[in-house]
């Protein structure tokens, strides 16, 4: 009858958009998003603690400008001597934050502590993660040469994060995984340091982030940052992959490079 096959017809009109719901939500579901993160606040943050001690009021580059002129910089760089080193915009209810913590057993360690690290890692994850984000990627692309400066800066606030993460997962909590992004060109050596204590440490292997069994690395897509040699070493994690990288696989390259990470759908070789 005719309504038998209005009911047929609507059933499979029913059926076809539940399949074509549940190939999206599988695709959709085999996409990772991912935010830049930045660590390098240390300095910057440091300096603002010292001005308040000091009495001061501490500004930001947005304070500046929304002030139509009544401050400048100058009311903090030059009283309180920290000369380049400012926030840019005002921060939220975390304050002035930083993730520099000394490492352990260090004799001369090149930077005081930062006060808080455990509150912030935390509602870092915690809004992450409710936002939806799988990943972070941490950017290193400011500090290709392994120094006293870019150890503050980056490298061990990137290991600090790490941590901190890692410790939020033992106790449950869930948190993104982390990549890595540095500025690699020729004669380079930050990826190699960031190599040696993270992608290579079998106490992070779940935290970093990974694809088909490959962590992933994000490389600039510029002559500037990027170098195929160097390229081709962290691919093999700096010739350590069959020996390191458990439980990616031995008979392949260690690390996935994504050369743009700025493109909607970014190509990646290895």
């Amino acid at each position: 009858s005719l309504l038998q096959t209005q009911d047929w017809a609507i059933s499979r009109i029913m059926a076809s958009c539940l399949c074509l719901l549940l190939l999206l939500t599988a695709l959709a579901g085999a996409r990772d998003a991912g935010v830049l993160y930045e660590v390098w606040h240390t300095p910057s943050a440091l300096a603002m603690q010292h001005v308040v001690s000091q009495g001061g009021k501490p500004l930001t580059v947005e304070t500046v400008l929304r002030s139509n002129g009544s401050v400048t910089l100058d009311d903090i760089l030059k009283p309180y001597n920290v000369s380049g080193k400012f926030y840019h915009v005002q921060p939220a209810k975390l304050g002035f934050y930083c993730m520099y913590r000394q490492r352990s057993g260090d004799p001369d360690p090149a930077s005081p502590d930062c006060p808080n690290i455990t509150q912030t890692a935390t509602r870092h994850a915690a809004l992450l993660t409710q936002a939806g984000f799988d990943y972070v990627a941490v950017d290193i692309t400011n500090w290709p040469v392994s120094t006293t400066v870019a150890d503050v800066a980056v490298i061990r606030p990137t290991e600090v994060l790490f941590e901190e993460w890692l410790s939020l997962r033992k106790q449950g909590i869930t948190t993104p995984q982390i990549a890595i992004w540095p500025c690699s060109p020729n004669n380079s050596n930050t990826w190699q340091v960031l190599l040696d204590r993270i992608y290579n440490n079998a106490s992070y292997s779940d935290l970093i982030y990974s694809q088909d069994g490959k962590y992933v690395v994000f490389l600039p897509d510029n002559v500037h940052c990027n170098d195929d040699d160097v390229q081709a070493k962290i691919e093999a994690n700096g010739g350590n992959a069959p020996q390191y990288c458990q439980p990616l696989s031995p008979l392949s390259s260690a690390i996935m490079i994504y050369q743009r990470c700025h493109d909607v759908s970014p190509s990646f070789c290895c």
